[in-house]
């Protein structure tokens, strides 16, 4: 009784059903007053009365008491009824949208009936087009959509739907869908090309050249005639020079210095007064690094080139 009574607080719409064939265990009389007991808690709400089992009991074969209780039901017109079989599946889809419909305009009406709808409506503009000539715009259907015989399943010349394909190779889990048979393509050998790929972040196809192969084989003809000319001969190390190398060692020391400290303490260094040098300036830091370094090397009995000097000229 208490899911009964929570019908009075739903904003929904009742469909109350009724067995005429009485396998139920109730009598089409009893039936009749239980609903007769609890129709105040459906007022305000849109009810149907869904005759169930149309199939085996109609309504044009019931007595005259039984279609005198039904009609005493319907006769003040706010209940429709609703004749459907769960059986045969007739009227049941009819029975849903009739619900439906009529909940939704229920609900639309008492929505209007507030005070809050003034307030919408003003908000609201409905643009409604003006013909600007005479000419007539009907629509427009394809040729092809117009041929198309409408889809039925129990036709074997039907067009073979996904689901067919599915069923065909095995069911779910064994077939894959191809996304690239309905690709609209200049050449129809296109569709399974095997696509460009990303790297980085970017289209690797962007980057290839059309003359790749012409360009290689050039340069591999190129190296074959180095090496029959003796152009790899010589054993000659290539010896760097130190004052190159001295840069790039003094450029990963002030990247390691600078990039290991945060912020805070940059601004720190930066701001103390006795700081013979801008720790933050690289090449600052670089002089001085380059400085430690000699001193190193010298303390250890190595000779060393005069860095400083060597820093004054490249400035």
């Amino acid at each position: 009784m208490q899911s009964v009574t929570a019908l009075a607080h739903l904003r929904a719409c009742v469909l109350y059903f009724m067995d005429l064939s009485g396998e139920c265990g109730y009598s089409i009389s009893q039936q009749a007053q239980l609903f007769n007991n609890i129709r105040p808690l459906f007022a305000n709400k849109p009810t149907f009365l869904a005759i169930n089992k149309i199939d085996r009991c109609p309504i044009s074969s019931l007595d005259p008491d039984s279609q005198s209780l039904l009609t005493s039901i319907l006769n003040d017109g706010t209940i429709e009824a609703l004749e459907m079989s769960c059986a045969t599946d007739q009227g049941i889809m009819d029975a849903r949208n009739r619900a439906c419909e009529k909940l939704l305009a229920a609900r639309v009406e008492q929505k209007l009936k507030g005070n809050r709808i003034n307030d919408v409506l003003n908000k609201i503009h409905l643009a409604k087009p003006v013909a600007r000539d005479d000419v007539p715009r009907l629509p427009f259907i394809p040729e092809q959509v117009q041929s198309r015989r409408l889809y039925d399943w129990t036709d074997p010349e039907r067009r073979k739907l996904e689901k067919d394909l599915e069923v065909e190779a095995g069911g779910a889990g064994q077939y894959s869908i191809d996304l690239r048979k309905n690709y609209i393509l200049d050449k129809e050998e296109w569709k399974y090309d095997v696509l460009p790929e990303f790297m980085d972040g970017k289209n690797v196809y962007d980057f290839i050249d059309p003359e790749i192969e012409a360009k290689l084989n050039a340069l591999e003809e190129e190296e074959e005639r180095l090496e029959a000319e003796g152009f790899y001969d010589d054993d000659e190390e290539i010896v760097r020079s130190p004052l190159s190398l001295s840069f790039r060692i003094s450029d990963l020391m002030v990247c390691r210095w600078t990039m290991g400290r945060p912020s805070y303490l940059k601004r720190q260094i930066k701001s103390e007064k006795n700081t013979p040098f801008a720790r933050t300036n690289p090449v600052c830091v670089r002089k001085h690094l380059t400085t430690v370094l000699s001193s190193h090397v010298q303390k250890h009995g190595n000779e060393c080139l005069n860095w400083r000097n060597i820093y004054n000229q490249s400035d």
